[in-house]
């Protein structure tokens, strides 16, 4: 005679998203009921828990039994920020792939226009940490070094030319020497209401984890419209370059 045993009979199943989108259904290990002195040769009856003999490892099935619930579990989750609206922490405010305007020259570390980026007003969170990430370009030439900048404006530059007038320095990136191609750059502002703060604007530093002297204070209004400008100068008068790959990341205090 089979040995008599007590055993737990699932009673709710579990319904998970495969990654080719298919169904899965699964016991839910932690919701059973027990069956009692049932011979240990017995297999489990699953349909004695359903109705219609209706099973729940099938997708398609459309009757289930009153004993049994089920929960859906999603193995991928996507958010989207669209709105600018700051409901992400951090969040990404602008992104720029494309090689910007090509600056030939000009002979001197004289800023010239690549890429400007638009932050509308009212982007920023009152107290926030601005991330800054940008890539200079050597494109043509190895005769001159090659220099990147960022200048905040109230208003609108030109690409090609010269920051506009009133603009203010707030990050000068690592140098690209005559026998380099690239270079990237990571640097943060701090933003408390309208005044702003960074590692001297003026030393060439391709991160914050680079030693500065002393900070740059300015003022950063984003009541209105603020542009970015981001710039980039060649000592080879016939070089070639540009920036690209340019983040602006917001982390906002909390």
């Amino acid at each position: 005679m089979a040995e008599k045993i007590s055993r737990k009979v699932p009673i709710q199943w579990i319904q998970t998203i495969k990654d080719d989108g298919s169904y899965e259904f699964n016991p839910d290990p932690n919701v059973y009921s027990t069956q009692k002195n049932v011979p240990s040769t017995n297999k489990i009856d699953f349909q004695s828990i359903l109705i219609n003999n209706t099973d729940p490892t099938t997708p398609l099935s459309s009757s289930y039994a009153t004993s049994a619930s089920f929960s859906t579990t999603s193995l991928f989750s996507t958010t989207t920020d669209t709105s600018r609206d700051g409901s992400l922490n951090p969040r990404t405010v602008a992104v720029s792939v494309a090689n910007g305007t090509t600056i030939t020259g000009p002979g001197t570390t004289s800023p010239k226009i690549s890429t400007e980026i638009t932050i509308p007003a009212n982007t920023f969170s009152t107290n926030c940490i601005i991330e800054m990430v940008w890539m200079s370009i050597r494109l043509s030439g190895a005769g001159g070094t090659i220099q990147s900048s960022v200048y905040l404006s109230t208003s609108s530059g030109t690409l090609g030319g010269n920051p506009t007038v009133g603009s203010t320095l707030i990050a000068t990136g690592t140098n690209i020497t005559s026998t380099n191609a690239i270079a990237k750059c990571v640097r943060e502002l701090n933003k408390q209401g309208t005044s702003g703060t960074v590692a001297n604007a003026a030393t060439i530093l391709s991160s914050d984890f680079s030693l500065a002297t002393s900070v740059t204070l300015f003022t950063i209004n984003n009541a209105n419209a603020l542009y970015l400008q981001f710039c980039v100068s060649s000592t080879g008068i016939t070089d070639t370059s540009c920036i690209r790959n340019i983040r602006i990341t917001e982390y906002k205090a909390v």
